[in-house]
């Protein structure tokens, strides 16, 4: 054989191979593409080093290994692969990134079947180190949710945060870590949340509200005037009316059912009809109050009705119009005729702050941080949020009940309560 044709066989397959491996290449390129739909850059400093640790996968962030002090001296991210059950797997640690002082190596992390969807990250005073992070940690099969989910905190969360938070239905592949003697940096990579397959069931029943019965309810002593303490069912609404909901409980359905049974008790007397709980409502004061008690930044004026991770610049209708049509109430944001929103919070004992977080001489109601005392204040002590209760059109509502407050001086304040209401009707 010649030369010639030799090289052209040769050219023939060693060529087909060639190629076949550069398509192989960028295919891959193109899922890793794919699997980063959200890189944020890092928050803080920039250090000696840029660490970018990609989970071993396909898997996801569920934790860290940390070393911490004052601030944060060494992490590693720890990742773990989930099934299509939606059940992690066997976790897989990355290299440690910082120096050695600070505490002994601990495991920071989600729960079982948990995935990180977003970081909470907390600077020091100059903005030169990472002095704690938050994980938002939500169910490997939620991912898809809006809000935040449950949050995990390592190293010290006293500053305020910067959010790098992943799309609904994404979630951390890789942490990019700058480094050095300490942590100086970090910043998420996103991807393409978990494949769940759920195999098909019927829905199941919406979960209902223990409500209880409002077995005494006193006549106003008048109908169009606030008179402080004035609760009509304050005594029907069971005992645990005048109870703070337990401390660190992220949603209490005993005290969501207390707080519909106070109101509808106050319609019900001004011949208005009681509000049914609705489910979307329900999801999104949920997620409202988590975020609250997160991010406390119910102080200095800010309003408690925009969240300032999420609707930065929104008025106050524009945020609450937004959570409620956003929730799916109604069907379709089309549908939705009205909607309102209240909240409140407090702790221990004294006197509530009005409207603009001014000390008032009005005493709380059994406790600042009790379903009754939020009623109380809505009815007797704030004008606009009392007209909201009162409103005739409205049809529905759905409540969020937190053994914590949205007000970061009271965050240590033994009792404390913090309540949202969303109120709404359909076309």
């Amino acid at each position: 054989m010649r030369g010639r044709e030799v090289f052209k066989l040769w050219l023939r397959y060693v060529g087909r191979a060639a190629l076949g491996a550069i398509l192989m290449v960028l295919a891959a390129m193109a899922v890793d593409d794919g699997a980063r739909a959200q890189t944020m850059a890092a928050v803080g400093a920039g250090g000696d080093h840029r660490s970018p640790d990609h989970c071993k996968g396909p898997a996801y962030l569920v934790g860290f290994v940390v070393r911490s002090g004052d601030w944060l001296n060494q992490i590693g991210i720890i990742c773990s692969p989930v099934d299509t059950n939606g059940r992690t797997g066997a976790p897989w640690f990355g290299s440690l990134r910082g120096g050695n002082s600070g505490s002994p190596p601990h495991n920071v992390t989600c729960q079982v079947n948990e995935v990180a969807v977003g970081l909470l990250i907390h600077l020091t005073s100059d903005k030169r180190r990472v002095r704690g992070i938050g994980l938002d940690c939500k169910n490997a099969k939620d991912v898809g949710r809006q809000g935040l989910g449950r949050i995990v905190n390592l190293g010290k969360t006293d500053t305020p945060a910067v959010s790098e938070l992943c799309n609904p239905g994404n979630a951390i592949v890789e942490v990019d870590i700058n480094n050095g003697a300490d942590v100086n940096g970090v910043g998420v990579v996103c991807g393409s949340g978990p494949k769940i397959v759920t195999p098909p069931a019927p829905s199941p029943a919406a979960k209902t509200l223990p409500v209880p019965p409002a077995t005494s309810v006193s006549s106003p002593a008048t109908i169009s005037q606030m008179v402080p303490g004035q609760v009509l069912a304050k005594d029907g609404c069971t005992p645990a009316a005048k109870v703070a909901p337990a401390q660190g409980d992220n949603d209490s359905p005993t005290a969501e059912g207390i707080i519909v049974c106070l109101i509808n008790a106050e319609r019900k007397a001004r011949n208005l009809s009681v509000l049914a709980v609705d489910q979307s409502l329900m999801s999104a004061t949920i997620a409202e109050g988590h975020a609250a008690v997160t991010l406390k930044w119910w102080h200095d004026g800010a309003s408690p009705h925009v969240n300032p991770q999420t609707q930065s610049g929104m008025t106050t209708n524009a945020a609450i119009d937004s959570r409620v049509k956003g929730s799916g109430y109604c069907g379709n944001a089309s549908k939705v005729r009205s909607d309102g929103e209240i909240a409140y919070d407090g702790a221990g004992t004294g006197n509530y702050s009005d409207d603009q977080g001014h000390p008032t001489n009005i005493p709380c109601l059994i406790g600042c941080g009790t379903p009754v005392a939020a009623v109380d204040w809505w009815m007797n002590v704030s004008a606009d949020h009392r007209k909201l209760i009162l409103t005739p059109g409205f049809t529905h509502m759905g409540v969020v009940a937190i053994g914590d407050v949205g007000e970061p001086k009271n965050a240590s304040t033994p009792a404390r309560g913090l309540y949202i209401v969303e109120f709404g009707s359909c076309q």
